[in-house]
């Protein structure tokens, strides 16, 4: 494995069936109900269409489009430790919106991954390119390990993750290169576990949302250059927080954008992590250190809280 040549001889699936896109397959792979351990090495998987519609309503009333979800790869209540490496997505769509039982819409459409209910998912050096979606990625799991991924060229949401209180969510060297329409979030991770970013870049995307709901957040090392664009309006935020009791930002550099740069809000109401407002930089619960912010349109950093 370690001898292949890239790209050069790799295995391509593709659901490109007909000349007519529309009815190019709904799910490149599919699989429900797995279990065990599961690894996927080398592939390029394109052309995935989920633009079909069949409903199926789950223990929590919400009824989901299965067949408006994860063109490119298609998991449905898999408890199974999932890693999908050396892999590249292209081209793949899946349908705007869903609807669910109160009468909401969702936006779990995951054009490129589609996951429920997973125990773990490893995506390692993975480039996701020309991909169409409400997100690319939808994932619900105990544990995400997200390492050396490119996101360039996407339309819609690019990724969107849901853990539990114990989840751990670690994300190294990711690059999200010119994503447009983003008419939600960038990456949105709703897990009240721990997350873990590092060495990261967002850079010219259309709209660059990032936002964490977890129990605590680290961010490292990461640039934010030249993302959103002059008709953004106040509310538009690059790196949105909420719900944290620790939160540790260091090494960030946030340059020529046209969005707001941090919001921390709604942070934990533990009596052990009140801290004033003077001094939400140096306390060790709610730390920013050797960060720069320059040349951006909105504001640096809003913080609220209840104390």
């Amino acid at each position: 494995i370690d001898q292949r040549a890239g790209d050069t001889n790799r295995t391509i699936l593709s659901g490109d069936i007909d000349d007519d896109s529309t009815y190019w397959s709904l799910h490149v792979l599919s699989g429900r109900n797995l279990t065990g351990s599961v690894t996927m090495d080398g592939f390029r998987i394109e052309k995935g269409n989920a633009n079909g519609v069949k409903y199926v309503v789950t223990d929590s009333n919400e009824s989901i489009n299965t067949y408006g979800a994860g063109g490119g790869i298609f998991l449905w209540e898999c408890s199974s430790n999932f890693t999908i490496e050396n892999c590249s997505f292209l081209f793949n769509t899946s349908s705007f919106r869903e609807q669910v039982g109160n009468g909401a819409v969702s936006d779990h459409s995951g054009s490129c991954i589609y996951l429920t209910n997973g125990e773990s998912l490893n995506l390692l050096d993975c480039v996701f390119k020309n991909n169409y979606g409400e997100s690319i990625i939808f994932a619900q799991s105990n544990d995400f390990r997200l390492e050396n991924l490119d996101f360039i060229n996407n339309a819609g949401g690019v990724l969107d993750l849901f853990g539990d209180r114990s989840s751990q969510i670690t994300v190294n060297s990711f690059r999200f290169l010119n994503n447009s329409d983003s008419r939600y979030n960038l990456f949105r991770v709703n897990s009240y576990g721990d997350i873990s970013l590092s060495d990261c870049q967002f850079s010219g995307n259309a709209k660059c949302g990032i936002e964490f709901t977890a129990t605590s957040i680290k961010i490292s090392n990461s640039m934010f250059t030249n993302n959103g664009s002059q008709s953004d309006s106040v509310d538009s935020t690059i790196l949105y927080l909420s719900s944290a009791n620790e939160v540790d930002l260091t090494g960030l550099v946030f340059d020529s954008n046209f969005q707001n740069c941090i919001d921390l809000k709604y942070l934990s109401q533990d009596d052990t992590n009140y801290v004033s407002q003077k001094h939400y930089l140096t306390e060790p619960k709610f730390r920013i250190s050797k960060s720069k912010f320059s040349y951006n349109k909105g504001h640096a950093l809003n913080c609220e809280w209840s104390a």
